[in-house]
This record gives C-alpha cells, structure tokens and sequence, in this order.
C-alpha cells in the first residue's frame, strides 16, 4: 500500500504492540463479560492469560472478604 503523505510508516515494534494492546483490551472485556454473568472461575482463567500474554497489565488479584 502507497502512501500519500509525509507520515512515516509504523515500525514492526509499534504494530506489534497495537496488536497487544487490542488483544489484552478484547481479553479484558471478555472477563468483564464472566464476572457479570458470575463466572468467577473462567474469570480467573482468563486473568492467568492476561498476566501470561502482558505481565505489567494484569490486575492485582481481589482479596476475598470472606470471614474464615
């Protein structure tokens, strides 16, 4: 593909991390989606493959406020 103007083409490093951050953001509402629907344990799954894929996004896990 030509392009038209001036602006520099994104290098390999950029567009591979735009591609991240699109799946860490599809990853992210689809654990949205589990916990509404109180599927807390494939929410947990797909937490562990947040932290596998983009480590310095993961969420902290939630502490349980149940009394033990």
């Amino acid at each position: 593909m030509f392009q038209t103007d001036n602006t520099p083409a994104p290098t390999e490093a950029e567009t591979a991390a735009g591609q991240r951050a699109a799946h860490v953001a599809a990853l992210r509402a689809e654990r949205d989606g589990y916990e509404r629907r109180g599927l807390t344990d494939r929410a947990k799954q797909v937490d562990a493959q947040i932290a596998a894929f983009a480590p310095e996004q993961a969420e902290a896990p939630k502490r349980s406020t149940r009394q033990r």
